[in-house]
């Protein structure tokens, strides 16, 4: 029986610290249940850059499963079986911020979430450190959305293929020139724009926008067409690492239960 094939991958601007090799190793050696594991780096100066690269291998070479794990965070390995346990599309582990004090946590729970039987909490956006995508998401945000193609080749000697910008950075909203895009597409199809509507449209500069991070950013799109993205609650916190410890204990552990679900505290963990 053909296992499906699992691709771990690590985006690196420096190299990779020596706890995250010690989680490594052990995991190349007793590999994942059920899934043929292939590992793969990726450096450069940009995260975002890294991280399509990153997906581009995965849909390109004819990947499963892509889990996308952060060289500075720590008990990954350990959970890894039980981030590929759970049949949904997109899901990842928490953790926060590298900051003292009560955590700033990673994730936006969706308005009116609760955490399920496993664990789950539906969310808007996810930092993704330790994020579990099905590459038939990637497959269908690329085929469904063509403007963000783009044709690139390495080196000047190379074939050129067709790339997608899944982790792209900048500002959103009805002010940037995408949302004024989007205006103008959606006026254009109901037949109620004027030409000066339109030049007014592409030129002006309405309200402002917000700027998003990658891992959001990925996030909006994938919700936009049509995935569901999940927190695992249950498996625990990541150490998120830093130059200096970032201890969680029980008092610091805190939620605000009217944002969606509740984060169980350290014992229930």
């Amino acid at each position: 029986m053909k296992l499906p094939r699992l691709l771990i991958a690590t985006p690196l601007r420096e190299g990779a610290s020596s706890n995250y090799v010690k989680e490594l190793v052990p995991l190349i050696q007793k590999g994942v249940p059920g899934f043929d594991v292939h590992t793969l780096f990726i450096s450069g100066p940009s995260v975002n850059f890294a991280r399509n690269e990153i997906a581009f291998h995965a849909f390109n070479e004819g990947f499963d499963e892509l889990v996308q794990i952060d060289e500075d965070l720590m008990h990954w390995e350990r959970y890894l079986p039980r981030l590929m346990s759970h049949n949904v599309d997109i899901v990842a582990g928490i953790y926060c911020k590298k900051k003292l004090g009560k955590p700033t946590w990673l994730f936006t729970p969706k308005p009116g979430a609760t955490v399920d039987a496993d664990g789950l909490l539906e969310v808007n956006g996810v930092a993704t450190g330790f994020l579990r995508t099905k590459v038939r998401v990637l497959r269908e945000m690329m085929e469904t959305n063509p403007d963000r193609r783009f044709a690139a080749k390495a080196h000047e000697g190379d074939p050129t293929t067709v790339r997608f910008d899944w982790f792209p950075m900048g500002p959103v909203g009805a002010g940037t020139a995408e949302g004024r895009l989007d205006a103008i597409r959606h006026g254009l199809a109901a037949r109620k724009l004027t030409i000066e509507q339109v030049e007014e449209l592409a030129n002006g500069v309405r309200e402002p926008g917000r700027l998003l991070g990658e891992d959001y950013y990925f996030c909006r799109e994938a919700r936009r067409a049509g995935f569901r993205i999940f927190v695992d609650l249950g498996m625990g916190i990541l150490p998120h690492l830093g130059t200096a410890p970032y201890p969680i204990t029980n008092d610091m552990v805190t939620y605000d239960p009217n944002a969606g679900g509740a984060l169980p505290t350290a014992e229930e963990i």
